[in-house]
């Protein structure tokens, strides 16, 4: 079905299906991505043998790549990612005759991001990280590389996330997102680009756009088990050209979004 078909707006929060008002708030039980369970996901990085993460800070942070960077380069992100948790991130399948996804590979990662997937991943190999996930892990996906979505689909799957047909936004130069929901992942973001991207369409009752082209939705923030994970339709947030980007303050907020969403989905916020 289509995101916008079981979409509502209420409070400044779109979400799937029964989001329901309080007292003038959101019921956020109709959205476990904006109320986690804490206990649960602490319990589950124990078992799962996670790294020494400083919830207060991202320092110890263990970020993995999977897939090739973005052919203007990521070196902005990869400098980020370093300062903030004092750990380079490490990146596997650069190429497509890569071996299928195993264990060992998200051993030693607490958030996996991907990136410019080489290949098409098979649906094992997105269970595999989806199981991950649910231990108490975080997942960042993006999409559109050579205006494609196959190579991520199985992944997006396993949170019930699909990929609407057609690119949008892909006349230069692109659009800047500014409809924002969800403050963890959005605070402090004026926009974000989007250029040649995917509208995302989803089944999950565990779903919430966090950023719009009404009534689409481009962003999604899902609780999956103990983990979190978000989902853009788009690849640019990762370039070079976009982390510097400055707005009219100053600022750069692809750069403020990446700080958020690393610690959104490391529960690190």
């Amino acid at each position: 079905m289509r995101f916008v078909t079981a979409m509502a707006i209420l409070s400044g929060i779109w979400c799937v299906h029964g989001c329901t008002l309080q007292d003038g708030g959101v019921d956020t039980s109709a959205s476990p991505a904006l109320q986690p369970d804490r206990a649960a996901s602490a319990a589950a990085s124990g078992a799962s043998g996670e790294g020494n993460v400083d919830v207060q800070t991202l320092a110890g942070l263990r970020v993995g790549f999977v897939g090739g960077t973005f052919a203007s380069g990521e070196e902005e992100l990869s400098t980020l990612i370093t300062n903030q948790t004092g750990v380079a991130p490490t990146r596997i399948h650069t190429a497509a005759s890569a071996a299928a996804l195993s264990s060992d590979d998200l051993a030693a990662t607490d958030v996996l991001v991907l990136d410019n997937l080489a290949r098409v991943y098979t649906e094992a190999e997105a269970t595999l990280v989806a199981d991950w996930v649910s231990a108490g892990h975080g997942l960042i996906a993006t999409a559109a590389f050579s205006d494609d979505s196959s190579r991520v689909s199985n992944f997006a799957a396993s949170y019930g996330v699909s990929y609407l047909p057609g690119l949008i936004d892909a006349a230069s130069p692109g659009t800047q997102v500014t409809a924002f929901a969800v403050p963890a992942l959005t605070g402090g973001v004026s926009s974000l680009l989007f250029y040649g991207g995917f509208r995302l369409a989803s089944t999950s009752v565990d779903a919430v756009a966090f950023a719009m082209s009404p009534p689409d939705a481009l962003g999604l923030a899902i609780t999956h088990g103990a983990g979190r994970v978000v989902i853009w339709g788009d690849d640019w947030i990762l370039s070079d050209r976009e982390l510097r980007r400055q707005d009219e303050t100053g600022a750069q907020p692809t750069t403020v979004f990446w700080n958020n969403a690393l610690r959104w989905v490391s529960q690190s916020d």
